[in-house]
């Protein structure tokens, strides 16, 4: 699943990382950032962002460039 967001960028070509943990935090419906790392996803730049939300682990993938999810994981209890 693919979720569009207009992007927030801090130096006018990349999404940046604080926009990165608003979108993932969105898509999560809030929780705490455990992580944030730099990522290629299917050849893309991204952000990883984990969060811990209900006692359970997400990975959120969001496309630099576009700030498009890209990859959305549920890895389970925390």
């Amino acid at each position: 699943m693919s979720q569009s967001v207009a992007p927030s960028t801090s130096d006018g070509n990349t999404l940046s990382r604080d926009r990165a943990v608003e979108i993932a935090l969105d898509r999560t419906g809030g929780g705490n950032v455990d992580e944030v790392e730099n990522e290629v996803e299917h050849g893309r730049a991204a952000w990883k962002v984990r969060v811990v939300q209900g006692g359970i682990r997400y990975s959120v993938y969001i496309d630099k460039a576009t700030g498009d999810i890209i990859r959305f994981r549920d890895e389970g209890r925390d």
